[in-house]
Order: C-alpha cells, then sequence, then structure tokens
C-alpha cells in the first residue's frame, strides 16, 4: 500500500475540472510536485518519494521530470527526462511524447525509453479518454523492445468529484515468452472550490502491474495542493 501527500505548483490548466484539464500544463506555467509515500506489504516498508517537474516552454509544448527518492538516506534515481509537443487541440489532442527512465548506478542500473503518440479526447465536459501506443526500447543492461498501449478515463461526476477507470495492454520485450501483461488503475479524486489562487486536491484508487498478479496491487491515497501561477 502507498501513501501519498504531496505540494504542488501549477497553472490554470492542471486545477480545471479534471476531465477538463489539457494534456500540456499552458505556456510559462509550472507543476512542482512532492509525493512522499511508503509501500506497504510483502515486506519491509519502503519509504519512496517522487519529485515531479513539469514546465510549460508554450502551450504546446512542455518538458518535464519526475525523480524517485527512496529510503531513509535518499538515493535519487529514475529521473523519466521527457519532452512532451501537442500536435493538435481542442475536442481531440495529439501529442509527440519521449521519455528516458535514467538508473546509471546501483545493482538495478537501467537505460529504458519510452517514445510514442499519447491521445486525449474530451468526449464531454465530463469525460475524457487518454489513450496511445508507445515504443519502450530498454538499452540496458540487457537490450530488449516493448511496447504498451494504455486507454483510461476520467469521468467528472460532479465538478469537484472525479473518477479514473484505466486498463491496457504492455509488452516488456516483444521477443520474449509470456511478456504481456494487463494493467489496471482504478481511483476517485475531490477537487476543492478554487480559493483566491489555491486549490486542494484528494485523491485515491489501485493500481496492478497484472491483474492476474494479485500481489502486483498498489493501493494510494493522497493529497495535493495546486498553487495557480500568476501569468
Amino acid at each position: 500500500m502507498f501513501w501519498m501527500v504531496g505540494l504542488a505548483l501549477a497553472g490554470e490548466n492542471m486545477v480545471a475540472a479534471v476531465p477538463e484539464r489539457a494534456m500540456t500544463v499552458g505556456k510559462r506555467d509550472l507543476v512542482v510536485g512532492l509525493e512522499p509515500g511508503v509501500i506497504l506489504g510483502g515486506g519491509a516498508a519502503t519509504w519512496r518519494s517522487a519529485v515531479p517537474v513539469r514546465i510549460g516552454v508554450s502551450d504546446d509544448l512542455e518538458v518535464f521530470m519526475s525523480p524517485l527518492l527512496q529510503g531513509v538516506e535518499p538515493k535519487v534515481s529514475d529521473p523519466a527526462l521527457g519532452v512532451l509537443y501537442r500536435l493538435t487541440d481542442g475536442g481531440a489532442e495529439v501529442g509527440l511524447r519521449v521519455s528516458g527512465d535514467l538508473a546509471f548506478a546501483g545493482p538495478a542500473a537501467h537505460i529504458i525509453l519510452d517514445a510514442g503518440v499519447p491521445v486525449r479526447w474530451h468526449a464531454s465536459d465530463r469525460v475524457a479518454v487518454d489513450t496511445g501506443v508507445f515504443a519502450v526500447p530498454n538499452l540496458s543492461p540487457v537490450m530488449s523492445f516493448g511496447l504498451r498501449v494504455p486507454v483510461a478515463a476520467d469521468l467528472g461526476l460532479t465538478d469537484a468529484v472525479a473518477l479514473r477507470l484505466g486498463s491496457g495492454v504492455a509488452v516488456g520485450d516483444l521477443g520474449g515468452a509470456n511478456a504481456m501483461a494487463l494493467p489496471a488503475e482504478a481511483g476517485v479524486s475531490w477537487t476543492a472550490d478554487r480559493d483566491g489562487n489555491a486549490r486542494l486536491q484528494l485523491t485515491g484508487g489501485a493500481a496492478w502491474g497484472d491483474v492476474r498478479t494479485p500481489e502486483a496491487l498498489t493501493a494510494m491515497v493522497g493529497a495535493r495542493f495546486f498553487i495557480v501561477s500568476d501569468r
């Protein structure tokens, strides 16, 4: 189980109702998060914190990273450095996204790229669907080539409450046996009414790396405080 509390600085796009949020953060907008937590179950508790950063270069271009801090004496890994460019906006947003999960030291050192075409379709002011096709080449320590096709939906029950349901297909190595996984996620979020330049969002949910493997379950509750940057 993963418990999370977060602090974030964000632009207007990121504090709109969840289904109305755009694919990119927006020009000169910034998202800086701090998400400490602990993973419980299957052994000793492991402290782990993510520090996501998203910077809007323009309305259509953003750069991002999300290093992980793990352990009492934190070791930084998996920065997930990347760039996202939105090709089209409006009801159907299509983009190009390239990122890399990079860990250069330690027993779990690896270099994994993730590149593809994300799509966010705003079916209505209450429903948004995220999907896309992504190639996942593993460059180190063992060369392999994977593929993932996620599908998720944000369902706005009210202006403040939204559900997120997701699934898809992931293949870790197209040349390997039994490499296919069926990930899934389910969650709920509540966003408080905007008070000046701030918003509070509470979330909770669960994610499975593969629904056929029950021990892959990660349960999460969290809080995020958004501060809208002035233009």
